[in-house]
């Protein structure tokens, strides 16, 4: 098994058990999580603008290089910068996606916990 789904899949179990045993409400910890979310989101922005701004210095830098073959470095350092943007965007849909499932995964724990807690306090 892929090595980042058992990861994915570690991740989601320890914050349904965190979720489990938190003093707090249902409602207080999809709060926090949807914060961690939108905190990880930005993370990502921050890291793909800057990844982009460097590739850009760095794109800018090599026009001014008097060499013979300056067309096809140009080629070459666009296509790479296009395959690092690329690779940047794909990684931080995947790390929403996870989050997104995590979110839903602890919604739907923190929503059996409820259930099972509401017969248990009629009993009393």
């Amino acid at each position: 098994m892929n090595k980042g789904v058992i990861f994915a899949l570690g991740g989601v179990a320890g914050a349904a058990a965190a979720l489990m045993l938190s003093p707090r409400s249902g409602a207080e910890n999809r709060e926090l999580v949807a914060e961690k979310v939108d905190e990880l989101s930005a993370q990502g922005t921050d890291v793909f603008q800057n990844a982009a701004d460097t590739v850009r210095d760095r794109v800018q830098g090599v026009g001014q290089v008097s060499i013979p073959q300056t067309d096809e470095l140009h080629e070459k350092i666009n296509a790479a910068r296009d395959r690092i943007a690329e690779q940047v965007m794909r990684s931080r849909e995947e790390a929403q996606e996870v989050a997104a499932e995590m979110v839903d995964d602890v919604s739907d724990a923190a929503e059996d916990i409820a259930a099972e807690e509401e017969p248990a306090a009629k009993v009393e």
